[in-house]
């Protein structure tokens, strides 16, 4: 999985090699700031440009498993 730009100002592209079928973004409480259930695809454009400044957990889920990455909002 790759997130660029990394850091951003929120809005960003998540790509992986396999089809994603959910996005969840957490911020560093736990606290869910995006879902994204129908994705469908291998390319996921974010905003999150509307959040406040800090890091975000981003967590994709494939048929393959789950792979987390962490975000900077800048």
């Amino acid at each position: 999985m790759e997130v660029y730009p990394n850091p951003n100002n929120g809005e960003f592209v998540i790509t992986t090699s396999n089809e994603v079928m959910n996005v969840t973004i957490t911020d560093v409480r736990g606290k869910v700031v995006y879902t994204n259930n129908t994705v469908n695809n291998n390319t996921i454009n974010v905003n999150l440009s509307d959040l406040e400044k800090g890091m975000y957990m981003i967590n994709v889920e494939t048929a393959n498993g789950t792979m987390t990455e962490n975000v900077i909002v800048q």
